[in-house]
């Protein structure tokens, strides 16, 4: 099992134009999370393709650069991307200090 996606939220945004992700990190073993949000990638929902695609709790993702091209991410509401691909889109890791 490769949890690799996360899913990001474009209908929202988080933190000083931080990319939104849904749900809260959960075990392997313990049912996904579809609910909350957080800019923390740390602290996100990390999903298996087949679940993304299967519709589990009817929850069904498009997919960055297979269900539209990578030019047109902004229009999407909400959009599954791997891991991997998060640079593409131009944003980087920032750590932020608060009270």
């Amino acid at each position: 099992m490769e949890r690799n996606y996360v899913v990001i939220c474009n209908r929202h945004k988080g933190i000083a134009g931080s990319l939104l992700f849904w749900g809260y990190y959960t075990n392997d073993d313990a049912k996904r999370s579809f609910s909350g949000y957080t800019s923390n990638l740390n602290e996100c929902e990390r999903y298996e393709q087949s679940i993304i695609r299967n519709g589990e709790r009817g929850y069904k993702f498009p997919i960055y650069g297979v269900d539209f091209t990578p030019e047109n991410w902004r229009k999407q509401d909400d959009f599954a991307i791997r891991i991997d691909q998060l640079n593409e889109l131009g944003y980087r890791p920032m750590l932020i200090y608060y009270r």
